[in-house]
């Protein structure tokens, strides 16, 4: 299981990513991607646990040691000791395809390498790849799943690390095919 976990991305969904790893034990690393200051973001994670701190479902320890656990940056050679990264940029394919790319120049070959899309082809994501091997879809569709999405050239390690993932953030993996399935909304193809 990767003990050190990347989101590239620190827009709401990037975020929610990084607070539900940091919370469940992980070491987890917080890009962001786009210009500006990384004091909202982290301040954004903080007022989320703050809420579950008000609604007694965290201690104010656990949330300290949650923000600890969490390290924000600009620096995208941070993700280098990362089992798996997840990338969680703006919803449109160029910028997706050139984070990814990014990433994959600066981690380890056997780093997995997601994508949180919600309607983007993984394949045409893959394309730019030097191992679309390593590469699956990731949604964390509610509180209680996770969806893998794979292609055709996703190896079966990508998705035992994937699963091993989604059960560390406590919710139940589905691996999800060449076909949606009926709960999901993102395309996966060949």
């Amino acid at each position: 299981m990767a003990q050190l976990v990347g989101i590239v991305g620190a827009g709401r969904m990037g975020r929610g990513i990084a607070e539900a790893a940091a919370a469940a034990g992980l070491e987890t690393v917080l890009v962001k991607a786009t210009p500006g200051e990384l004091a909202p973001a982290r301040r954004a994670i903080a007022e989320s646990l703050g809420g579950a701190v008000r609604r007694g479902a965290l201690s104010e320890v656990a949330l300290e040691a949650t923000l600890g656990r969490l390290m924000l940056t600009r620096d995208l050679d941070a993700l280098a000791g990362c089992g798996v990264v997840i990338e969680a940029v703006v919803e449109r394919l160029q910028p997706k395809q050139h984070t990814l790319a990014l990433v994959e120049a600066r981690v380890a070959t056997a780093t997995v390498l997601a994508s949180s899309t919600q309607a983007l082809s993984l394949a045409a994501l893959a394309e730019g790849l030097r191992a679309p091997t390593r590469f699956v879809g990731l949604r964390l569709a509610s509180p209680e799943r996770g969806e893998i999405a794979v292609t055709r050239r996703t190896y079966p390690h990508a998705v035992e690390v994937m699963q091993q993932l989604v059960r560390a953030l406590g919710r139940t993996p589905v691996v999800v095919g060449l076909q949606p399935s009926p709960e999901t909304d993102i395309k996966v193809d060949p």
